[in-house]
C-alpha cells in the first residue's frame, strides 16, 4: 500500500466524520469534523495491516482525527460546499413546481439522488419525492428532514393550483437523451477511477457517485474548451496516438479493447476525440497554472516559519493489544470473571510473551484478533486515553499490566518506538516549494475559471413564478 497523501499535505474531508468510538473524549455519535473541512497530514499509518489511516489535523477545531484515504481529497482539487449528500432526507421549505403548477407542497420529505454543486444560481439537488417525478430544486428551498415522520409522506397526487410564490423548476432524467461519446468518456473514467469497473459492473449507489462526478468533469472542461486559449491549442497527432496506445496496452489484445469501448457506448473514434478534449484541457490549464508569480526563498522561509507544527512528525508505537469486555449481562464478561479471564492471560504471556499474537486470535473480543491484536502504528490520541498513557510508556518487546477502558480489559503489546523528528529547513525545502508552486498555479486556474463561469450563460433558467 503507497500513501496517496504525505505528511504536511493540506487535504479536504469529504464526508462528516462523526465519533465511532474511539475518540477519547466526546460521546459515540458526536459530529467531530464537518465535511469540507481542511487540515493538514500529521501522521501516516495503518489500521488491520490493509487500510491507510491519516491523522489530521484540523485547525479551526483543533482536533487530530483519524481519517481514511477514499474521505479525503487534495485541498486544491474542485470542491463546493453543499448542505445536503447523496441519500440525505430532505423537506420542502417552500411549495415547489414547474411553469406554475405546483408539484410538491411545503413540508413533503424525499432523498437526495445527486448533488448538482455546478448549477446555475448556486448548489442545486435531484431530489425523489415518493410519488412524484424527480426535480431539480435549489439548495434554499430545502431543509433537514423531521425526524419523527410528521412532514407529509408526499404520497398524493399533485394539487392543479397557480401561485405566484412558487418556485419554477426543471425536470431531470438521465434516461430521457442518448448521451455523448465525450460525457459516456467521463463515465467510464469516474467508473474506473472510483471503482475499477467498467459501467455495466456498477450498482445504482455506485452509478450515482460515477455520474455526479463525470457531469462535474464533463462540465468544467467543456467550459474551459470554449475558451480562446483552447481554440489556440494544438495537440500534435503523436501525442494523441500515444494517449489511444496506453489505453490499448491495458488489454491483452485488440478485440478485447474493442469489446470494453463497445460495451461501455464509446468506439476507437470516439475515444480518440474524448482524448484530444482531454489533453487540450490539460494543456490550457497548464498554460493557465504558468502565469502565476514564482515561488522564491523568502516565500519558503516564510511558510516553514509559520507552519512549524507541519514539520514535526510525532511519537508513534507499533501496537497489539488483547481485549475482554466487561457486561454484566453474560456471566463470562461480568468484572470479576472478565478480570480473571484476562488475569489467566497475563500470566501466560508471562511464561511465553512471543505468543501474544496467538493468544490474542484465541481470546481476544475485538476484531482486531483477526489480525492477532495488530492495531498498526499509533500517534498520540487515536487510542482511549487510560490506553494512550500506558502505551507510550512501553518499551519495544514490553507487554503491559491490566489497563481498564471504557470498553473492557485491555493487554498492551509494544512492537515497535519512533521518537518525534523535525525535519529541517534545507530537507524540507523541496516539498515546501513545491506544496507553495501548486497552490499558486491551482489559485490562478480557479481564479481563471470562476472567471469564465460568471461570463458563461446560465445552462438551466430557475426563477419565481
Amino acid at each position: 500500500m503507497r500513501p496517496q497523501y504525505d505528511y504536511g499535505d493540506e487535504v479536504r474531508v469529504l464526508r462528516n466524520v462523526r465519533n465511532d468510538g474511539t475518540f477519547p473524549g466526546e460521546p459515540t455519535g458526536t459530529l467531530l469534523i464537518r465535511r469540507g473541512s481542511t487540515g493538514f497530514v500529521k501522521d501516516v499509518g495503518t489500521f488491520l495491516q490493509d487500510q491507510i489511516i491519516y491523522s489530521v489535523h484540523f485547525l479551526d477545531s483543533d482536533r487530530i482525527v483519524g481519517c481514511r484515504e477514499e474521505e479525503l481529497q487534495p485541498v486544491d482539487a474542485p470542491w463546493t460546499p453543499s448542505r445536503f449528500e447523496f441519500r440525505d432526507q430532505v423537506a420542502t421549505s417552500r411549495p415547489l413546481g414547474v411553469e406554475g403548477r405546483v408539484m410538491v407542497d411545503t413540508g413533503e420529505v424525499g432523498e437526495v439522488i445527486r448533488v448538482l454543486r455546478d448549477h446555475p444560481g448556486g448548489v442545486a439537488y435531484h431530489v425523489h419525492f415518493p410519488g412524484r417525478n424527480t426535480l431539480i430544486v435549489p439548495e434554499a428551498a430545502l431543509t433537514e428532514a423531521p425526524e419523527d415522520d410528521t412532514a407529509s409522506s408526499g404520497t398524493g397526487p399533485p394539487r392543479q393550483t397557480t401561485t405566484t410564490s412558487t418556485m419554477t423548476m426543471s425536470l431531470s432524467y438521465a434516461t430521457q437523451q442518448e448521451p455523448s461519446s465525450e460525457y459516456r468518456y467521463h463515465l467510464l473514467r469516474a467508473a474506473t477511477e472510483r471503482f475499477q469497473s467498467g459501467l455495466a459492473g456498477l450498482d445504482e449507489e455506485q452509478m450515482q457517485q460515477v455520474e455526479r462526478q463525470a457531469q462535474q468533469t464533463f462540465d468544467l472542461e467543456s467550459l474551459v474548451l470554449s475558451t480562446s486559449e483552447a481554440r489556440d491549442t494544438l495537440i500534435p497527432e503523436p501525442r494523441l496516438d500515444d494517449a489511444v496506445t496506453e489505453i490499448r496496452d491495458r488489454y491483452p489484445d485488440a478485440a478485447a479493447f474493442a469489446a470494453e469501448l463497445d460495451a461501455n457506448g464509446l468506439d476507437e473514434t470516439a475515444l480518440r476525440g474524448a482524448l484530444h478534449r482531454e489533453l487540450v484541457f490539460d494543456a490550457v490549464m497548464q498554460r493557465i497554472g504558468s502565469r502565476a508569480e514564482p515561488v522564491n526563498e523568502t516565500d519558503e522561509r516564510l511558510f516553514y516559519e509559520l507552519h512549524h507544527e507541519r514539520f514535526t512528525a510525532p511519537e508513534r508505537r507499533g501496537a497489539r493489544h488483547i481485549l475482554i469486555t466487561i457486561n454484566e449481562e453474560y456471566a463470562e464478561n461480568g468484572r470479576e470473571a472478565a478480570r480473571a479471564r484476562i488475569d489467566q492471560i497475563a500470566a501466560a504471556l508471562k511464561k511465553r510473551p512471543e505468543d501474544f499474537g496467538k493468544l490474542a486470535q484465541a481470546h481476544s473480543e475485538c476484531p482486531t484478533a483477526m489480525q492477532q491484536g495488530q492495531l498498526g502504528t499509533i500517534a498520540r490520541g487515536q487510542l482511549y486515553p487510560e490506553l494512550d498513557a500506558v502505551l507510550f510508556t512501553l518499551e519495544p518487546g514490553q507487554i503491559s499490566g491490566v489497563v481498564e477502558s471504557e470498553i473492557g480489559l485491555h493487554l498492551l503489546l509494544c512492537e515497535m518506538a519512533e521518537p518525534v523528528t523535525t525535519v529541517t529547513f534545507e530537507q524540507a525545502r523541496t516539498k515546501i516549494h513545491a506544496i507553495l508552486d501548486t497552490r499558486r498555479r491551482r489559485e490562478c486556474q480557479k481564479s481563471w475559471i470562476a472567471a469564465l463561469k460568471q461570463q458563461a450563460p446560465p445552462r438551466t433558467e430557475v426563477s419565481t413564478a
